[in-house]
């Protein structure tokens, strides 16, 4: 009687067993389809990658930054680099009693080298390629790295404009005299004047801006220690040398002193800068099918070698875009071409190196010697080629070799960096104004280090 009574008991027991079970089934079962749902999403994007032009895994893999957490330290330069920008320090009846001394014991100097006494020097163009040496003061005082407690910088900005300095003169041997002069004495009323900032790192921390041709040989007749160790923004980035020692301005001893070799970039020191030009932010979408030209480059050959060479061996072709042009269709060849020259005029760099990226335009660097600006943070190969000019004869097998894919992914680094490259007015964050003192903060830092 009693197991009769209990046994719907155990039935409902059973059956709600069999329902739990039954419902962790069907849990299962969901959660199964949840997963398959998402791996068929994933391939799909896959798939959908893969039939793109572009090659996104090798791009993936690749970067255009030296330094893998690029972004990490670039932030922590914005909150703590501190610049000093010393105010204008130089005696002109100095410099120019010293200048007719020199002139004095040179007999033989033609009278149109003679340096010529001005007190007022020429503004230099704000929007032209040595217009970096206008904007850096201004940019720097008018940001937040700028400070009036000299004992607070991390670095000393010395402003002497070589290119206004050159300006004053008519002939370029005087020039080159008088600022090289001016520059002298600029840095010896630093070192009596600001002894304790001078003394510290013995001019490690210290910077100048040169955007005109003669680049470090403006410091020819400066002390020591400053040629050694300041640190230089300049175009004319020649670790080889050779316009240095080819130009007969530097023969006479006061501007080139006795036993002195050849002033040299150092890219151990110095710091390339791209030639001064505003971003205008164009957009380009380029295709590889959609370009006329396998690669282009207009402008002069008078007087430039290597372009000279360049237009002798492909003029003929109809893939080579070579000649000269302005306006539009100077700018529309760079959006019609996979690849765009930067070939060396007389001195081994070019506006190219910045036109190149207003365009949107992979760069085949022929220049040798010439170390590309900011090479201390990005990585050039990953978005341009470099060819030596003694290779100028293979230049179209070699750039017939590169593939769509890889044409792709260059050009997507190219997106990622150009604007680094190019100046704003005012700057803006990660412009080439803020690379460029990103990279004397670095510099600094190492030196340090050192010390």
């Amino acid at each position: 009687m009693s197991s009769t009574r209990h046994r719907p008991f155990f039935r409902l027991k059973t059956e709600c067993k069999m329902f739990f079970k039954k419902d962790r089934e069907w849990k299962l079962v969901a959660l199964m389809q949840k997963y398959i749902s998402a791996i068929c999403l994933v391939l799909l994007v896959i798939i959908f990658v893969r039939s793109q032009n572009r090659d996104v895994s090798a791009s993936a893999i690749f970067t255009p930054y030296i330094d893998e957490c690029f972004e990490n330290s670039f932030r922590y330069f914005l909150k703590n680099f501190k610049i000093y920008a010393y105010k204008h320090v130089v005696d002109l009846d100095k410099v120019y009693h010293e200048i007719r001394k020199i002139e004095a014991a040179h007999r033989n100097v033609p009278p149109e080298w003679i340096v010529r006494r001005k007190t007022n020097f020429p503004d230099i163009n704000s929007k032209g390629q040595y217009a970096l040496e206008f904007w850096m003061k201004k940019w720097i005082f008018n940001s937040a790295f700028q400070t009036s407690k000299i004992e607070q910088a991390d670095a000393y900005f010395v402003d002497f404009k070589c290119t206004s300095l050159k300006n004053t003169q008519r002939k370029r041997f005087s020039s080159q005299r008088f600022v090289q002069q001016y520059i002298r004495h600029y840095v010896q009323t630093l070192e009596e004047r600001f002894t304790n900032s001078v003394i510290e790192f013995n001019f490690l921390n210290h910077f100048y801006v040169c955007s005109h041709d003669m680049g470090a040989e403006c410091l020819r007749s400066a002390p020591r220690n400053f040629i050694s160790n300041a640190i230089g923004i300049i175009n004319t980035a020649d670790f080889l040398g050779h316009e240095a020692e080819a130009q007969f301005w530097n023969k006479y001893e006061d501007i080139k002193p006795a036993g002195q070799s050849g002033l040299i970039f150092n890219g151990h020191r110095d710091i390339t800068s791209p030639p001064y030009l505003k971003n205008e932010n164009l957009k380009s979408n380029k295709s590889f099918h959609q370009c006329k030209y396998l690669a282009m480059f207009l402008g002069s050959t008078e007087g430039r070698a290597t372009r000279g060479k360049l237009f002798e061996l492909h003029k003929n072709r109809s893939d080579f875009l070579l000649g000269s042009a302005y306006g539009q269709e100077y700018v529309r060849a760079f959006y019609e071409s996979k690849f765009c020259l930067v070939v060396r005029g007389r001195t081994v760099w070019t506006r190219r190196f910045t036109e190149v990226f207003q365009y949107n335009c992979i760069p085949v660097i022929i220049s040798d010697g010439y170390v590309p600006p900011f090479s201390n943070v990005f990585d050039w190969t990953s978005f341009s080629l470099r060819i030596p000019e003694s290779d100028i004869s293979k230049l179209p097998q070699i750039l017939e070799n590169i593939s769509e894919k890889k044409w792709y992914m260059m050009q997507s680094q190219m997106d990622i960096v150009k604007h680094h490259f190019l100046y704003n007015e005012p700057p803006k964050i990660g412009d080439a104004f803020y690379i460029a003192l990103y990279e004397i903060w670095l510099k600094v830092r190492k030196f340090r280090r050192r010390v």
